[in-house]
């Protein structure tokens, strides 16, 4: 079933690899049990529960018009224990955002494992505890206490309302692995290796939008979309959310220095994301003046005009402008990722950011909107510097031979 359900083709990230990527070599039995299950269920990723799912947890949730909860009556001990210690009730509306999938995945966990465990409880719980904890980007709450501190309040009280016997040092522990698997599920945000963590955020993009997985025929706007939801999803990310330590002051310098380290990387990736949208949105509004939203390929070619955009990269960038070379690297190297729906570097993003810079990408984004319209598309291509227009113009109208005369008429307007 784990199989079966991490191999279906919506995952491109959260893929059977993915368990063996977090599974360290100090992870005890416990840990290894939870990480096999703590990803099996991608609801709204998959389509909903498979049907070997299904028949194990189904009647435990309930879905009406697109709203996913927890069924409101349930006989099931070990379940209502899993229920319980994820801090859940009967009833409770279940947010994709903030546990669904982690609690089905417990919840089928607990099913497929209460028979081998069936005197053995207390290890139930503590698989459930493990996967409660890759519930990810979770702050602190108004009082100061963060997630890691009310799984113990509640592996506590789940301890003596359910007779599992678990010393106080037991129920630490317990906690400590559960974080510990938490922080190895986010790894990758701390890596020192930017082109792979870029690669990972790449994997991610076909899994939470479906018209990538076409990898015959995406629209830009489709691509544009994406980009610009993984852009505020960067954005949005609080590094401080990102790696927890319970009761261990030693745990807690390494997770600082983890933290740091993320930052980094969630800065290096966003300024790389911009330069991604700002040279897609180029696109756009060269699409948008001629005649509307097409396949990306009608103006990239198939190739994306790579090989001769990269003839203008290799003259290198202006001495005097602002550019992060991390950034520019990243743009001009071959990515790790798999992704089947975007090449392997990005020329276009290379040769606008060696054009304009720092400031001038940030002078640009303004007019890098979703859905792009005229006034926008106009402002953009005006903004740019007209040589750069040209160039990008010419090698687009190589390929959308359909277009060519509205291009023309584009080109004028902008010059008057």
């Amino acid at each position: 079933m784990i199989y079966e359900s991490m191999s279906c083709p919506s995952r491109s990230y959260h893929s059977l690899q993915h368990v063996f990527d977090i599974i360290h070599d100090d992870a005890d039995s416990i840990q290894k049990l939870a990480t096999h299950f703590h990803d099996v269920v991608y609801y709204n990723i998959d389509g909903g529960l498979s049907e070997e799912q299904q028949a194990l947890i189904g009647e435990f949730i309930s879905e009406e018009d697109d709203v996913i909860s927890i069924a409101k009556i349930s006989s099931d001990e070990n379940l209502i224990m899993t229920m319980e210690i994820f801090g859940f009730d009967f009833g409770t509306v279940l947010d994709p955002f903030n546990g669904l999938n982690e609690f089905l995945s417990a919840a089928l966990a607990v099913r497929c494992y209460q028979v081998p465990f069936s005197h053995t409880p207390a290890i139930l719980a503590q698989i459930a505890a493990c996967i409660e904890a890759t519930i990810p980007f979770r702050k602190c709450d108004e009082n100061g206490k963060w997630p890691c501190e009310h799984l113990f309040d509640r592996m506590t009280l789940v301890n003596t309302k359910y007779d599992l016997g678990m010393t106080e040092e037991e129920l630490v522990k317990c906690v400590q692995r559960s974080v510990d698997l938490g922080n190895s599920d986010v790894g990758n945000f701390a890596t020192t290796d930017h082109s792979n963590f870029l690669a990972n955020t790449w994997d991610l993009l076909p899994e939470s939008n479906i018209s990538l997985r076409n990898t015959i025929v995406f629209r830009i706007s489709d691509f544009a979309l994406a980009l610009k939801k993984m852009a505020d999803f960067i954005e949005f990310l609080d590094p401080e959310c990102l790696y927890m330590s319970f009761r261990d002051p030693e745990h807690a310098i390494l997770m600082a220095e983890k933290i740091e380290a993320a930052r980094t990387n969630l800065d290096v990736v966003l300024k790389y994301m911009h330069c991604k949208r700002l040279s897609i949105a180029v696109v756009a509004a060269i699409a948008e003046l001629t005649g509307g939203d097409a396949p990306i390929t009608l103006f990239l070619g198939e190739h994306y005009i790579a090989t001769a955009i990269e003839e203008f990269v290799e003259k290198g960038p202006d001495p005097d402008l602002v550019l992060n070379q991390t950034v520019l690297g990243l743009l001009t190297e071959r990515s790790e990722a798999n992704a089947n729906f975007d090449i392997h570097n990005s020329p276009l993003a290379a040769y606008i950011y060696a054009i304009v810079g720092s400031d001038g990408i940030d002078q640009c984004m303004k007019y890098a909107v979703h859905p792009m319209d005229k006034e926008n598309a106009m402002g953009l291509l005006q903004t740019l510097p007209y040589d750069c227009v040209v160039n990008i113009v010419e090698l687009c109208a190589e390929n959308c031979i359909t277009r060519r005369t509205a291009i023309d008429d584009m080109m004028i307007e902008i010059t008057n």
